[in-house]
Protein backbone atom coordinates (compact mmCIF):
# COMPACT_ATOMS: atom_id res chain seq x y z
CA UNK A 1 0.00 0.00 0.00
CA UNK A 2 1.16 3.64 -1.02
CA UNK A 3 2.13 4.76 2.75
CA UNK A 4 2.51 8.78 1.37
CA UNK A 5 -1.43 8.24 1.38
CA UNK A 6 -3.54 10.09 3.65
CA UNK A 7 -4.63 7.59 6.12
CA UNK A 8 -8.29 8.08 4.84
CA UNK A 9 -7.06 7.52 1.17
CA UNK A 10 -4.75 3.78 2.14
CA UNK A 11 -7.77 2.65 3.99
CA UNK A 12 -10.11 3.93 0.75
CA UNK A 13 -7.57 1.98 -1.28
CA UNK A 14 -7.55 -1.23 0.94
CA UNK A 15 -11.22 -1.63 0.32
CA UNK A 16 -11.29 -1.17 -3.11
CA UNK A 17 -8.97 -4.10 -3.32
CA UNK A 18 -10.73 -5.94 -0.62
CA UNK A 19 -13.83 -5.80 -3.00
CA UNK A 20 -11.60 -6.37 -6.43
CA UNK A 21 -9.89 -9.80 -4.45
CA UNK A 22 -13.82 -10.85 -3.50
CA UNK A 23 -14.76 -10.07 -6.87
CA UNK A 24 -11.57 -12.33 -8.66
CA UNK A 25 -12.69 -15.06 -6.57
CA UNK A 26 -16.04 -15.03 -6.79
CA UNK A 27 -15.43 -14.98 -10.94
CA UNK A 28 -12.98 -18.03 -10.80
CA UNK A 29 -15.29 -19.88 -9.02
CA UNK A 30 -18.97 -19.14 -10.67
CA UNK A 31 -17.81 -17.39 -13.36
CA UNK A 32 -18.29 -13.11 -14.16
CA UNK A 33 -22.00 -14.05 -15.66
CA UNK A 34 -22.85 -15.78 -12.18
CA UNK A 35 -21.79 -13.22 -9.49
CA UNK A 36 -23.91 -10.52 -8.40
CA UNK A 37 -22.81 -7.00 -7.20
CA UNK A 38 -24.80 -8.31 -4.30
CA UNK A 39 -22.90 -11.30 -3.70
CA UNK A 40 -19.56 -9.79 -4.40
CA UNK A 41 -20.92 -6.78 -1.15
CA UNK A 42 -22.04 -9.96 0.75
CA UNK A 43 -18.58 -11.66 0.75
CA UNK A 44 -16.54 -8.73 1.21
CA UNK A 45 -18.64 -7.44 4.31
CA UNK A 46 -19.33 -3.95 2.58
CA UNK A 47 -23.01 -2.40 1.83
CA UNK A 48 -23.97 -3.03 -1.82
CA UNK A 49 -23.84 0.94 -1.28
CA UNK A 50 -20.35 1.18 -0.92
CA UNK A 51 -19.81 -1.63 -3.72
CA UNK A 52 -21.57 1.59 -6.02
CA UNK A 53 -19.14 4.25 -4.61
CA UNK A 54 -15.92 2.57 -5.83
CA UNK A 55 -17.74 1.05 -9.42
CA UNK A 56 -20.42 2.36 -11.44
CA UNK A 57 -21.51 -1.53 -11.91
CA UNK A 58 -20.22 -5.33 -12.22
CA UNK A 59 -18.50 -4.22 -15.87
CA UNK A 60 -16.95 -1.34 -13.98
CA UNK A 61 -15.27 -3.78 -11.44
CA UNK A 62 -14.60 -6.27 -13.89
CA UNK A 63 -12.50 -3.70 -16.26
CA UNK A 64 -10.81 -2.31 -12.75
CA UNK A 65 -9.54 -6.32 -12.42
CA UNK A 66 -8.25 -6.75 -15.56
CA UNK A 67 -6.41 -2.65 -15.96
CA UNK A 68 -5.15 -3.08 -12.75
CA UNK A 69 -3.34 -6.82 -13.56
CA UNK A 70 -2.55 -5.65 -16.71
CA UNK A 71 -0.64 -2.65 -15.64
CA UNK A 72 1.21 -4.77 -13.05
CA UNK A 73 2.15 -7.27 -15.81
CA UNK A 74 3.21 -4.05 -17.87
CA UNK A 75 5.31 -2.70 -14.70
CA UNK A 76 6.75 -5.86 -14.09
CA UNK A 77 7.97 -6.35 -17.35
CA UNK A 78 9.04 -3.07 -17.98
CA UNK A 79 11.39 -3.91 -15.84
CA UNK A 80 12.90 -6.99 -16.94
CA UNK A 81 13.12 -5.45 -20.29
CA UNK A 82 15.33 -2.59 -18.78
CA UNK A 83 17.53 -4.93 -16.51
CA UNK A 84 21.03 -5.81 -17.10
CA UNK A 85 22.49 -8.03 -19.64
CA UNK A 86 22.70 -8.42 -23.13
CA UNK A 87 19.57 -8.72 -25.47
CA UNK A 88 19.59 -12.92 -24.81
CA UNK A 89 19.25 -12.26 -21.59
CA UNK A 90 17.13 -9.65 -20.97
CA UNK A 91 15.00 -11.99 -23.40
CA UNK A 92 15.02 -14.93 -21.48
CA UNK A 93 14.52 -12.54 -18.22
CA UNK A 94 11.16 -11.68 -19.74
CA UNK A 95 10.31 -15.05 -20.55
CA UNK A 96 10.99 -16.72 -17.23
CA UNK A 97 9.23 -13.31 -15.79
CA UNK A 98 6.07 -13.77 -17.94
CA UNK A 99 5.68 -17.12 -17.04
CA UNK A 100 6.15 -16.52 -13.38
CA UNK A 101 3.13 -13.61 -13.61
CA UNK A 102 1.22 -16.41 -15.76
CA UNK A 103 1.39 -19.05 -13.12
CA UNK A 104 0.67 -16.83 -10.03
CA UNK A 105 -2.37 -15.08 -11.27
CA UNK A 106 -4.32 -18.50 -13.12
CA UNK A 107 -7.71 -17.43 -11.80
CA UNK A 108 -7.57 -14.07 -13.28
CA UNK A 109 -5.83 -15.01 -16.86
CA UNK A 110 -8.82 -18.08 -16.59
CA UNK A 111 -11.35 -15.30 -16.45
CA UNK A 112 -9.92 -12.59 -18.97
CA UNK A 113 -9.63 -15.23 -21.58
CA UNK A 114 -13.29 -16.88 -21.26
CA UNK A 115 -15.10 -13.56 -20.37
CA UNK A 116 -12.91 -10.80 -22.33
CA UNK A 117 -11.53 -12.87 -25.15
CA UNK A 118 -14.59 -15.26 -25.76
CA UNK A 119 -17.06 -13.18 -23.89
CA UNK A 120 -20.18 -11.51 -25.23
CA UNK A 121 -20.68 -8.86 -23.37
CA UNK A 122 -19.61 -4.94 -24.51
CA UNK A 123 -16.93 -4.67 -22.69
CA UNK A 124 -14.51 -7.01 -24.33
CA UNK A 125 -13.99 -4.87 -27.25
CA UNK A 126 -12.34 -1.78 -25.20
CA UNK A 127 -10.99 -3.66 -22.44
CA UNK A 128 -8.91 -5.84 -24.98
CA UNK A 129 -7.65 -2.73 -26.73
CA UNK A 130 -6.56 -1.27 -23.62
CA UNK A 131 -4.86 -4.49 -22.70
CA UNK A 132 -2.87 -4.22 -25.75
CA UNK A 133 -2.26 -0.82 -25.67
CA UNK A 134 -0.23 -1.29 -22.78
CA UNK A 135 1.42 -4.59 -23.91
CA UNK A 136 2.73 -2.65 -27.01
CA UNK A 137 3.77 0.23 -25.26
CA UNK A 138 5.83 -1.99 -22.89
CA UNK A 139 8.02 -3.35 -26.07
CA UNK A 140 7.59 0.28 -27.78
CA UNK A 141 9.42 2.02 -24.54
CA UNK A 142 11.63 -0.75 -23.88
CA UNK A 143 12.82 -2.07 -27.32
CA UNK A 144 15.26 -5.02 -26.66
Amino acid sequence: MKQGLPRRERQKLYHRNQILDTALELFSKHGYHNVSMHKIAEEAEFSIGTLYNFFRDKEDLYRALVLNLAQEFEDILSKVLEGPGDEAARIMAYIEAKGHLFMNNIPMLRIYFSETRGGSFDIKAGLDIEVRAMYDRSFRDNPI
